[in-house]
């Protein structure tokens, strides 16, 4: 992404994945990295992640950002924006209302 312009985006996906090889960052490390380039750069990244099963027994209608599968503790407060989708449903979210 170093060479797109501004306003480019990249979509991750399998955020998981990022913390599946042990000799890379921390998943948290990784996405600081990502977040303060993106910063940066005027680019947006995409990620696209798994939901934990208990989300299907918690009664909501859509599933939201706690509800995020992660293998290891990680903060994801640095996301600024969230699509959740879930049976035709969907809800988009900006951090300040998250």
């Amino acid at each position: 992404m170093m060479h797109s312009p501004p306003n480019s985006f990249a979509v991750i996906d399998y955020m998981q994945l990022l913390d599946h090889q042990r000799q890379n960052p921390p998943l948290v490390e990784q996405l600081d990295i990502l977040h303060r380039y993106c910063q940066k750069s005027g680019q947006t990244m995409i990620l696209i992640s798994q939901i934990d099963r208990a989300f299907e027994a918690s009664g909501k209608s859509l599933p939201d950002i706690h509800d995020v599968r992660l293998p290891n503790s990680t903060d994801l407060s640095q996301i600024s924006a969230t699509c959740f989708l879930h049976e035709g449903q969907h809800r988009i979210t900006r951090a300040n209302n998250m």
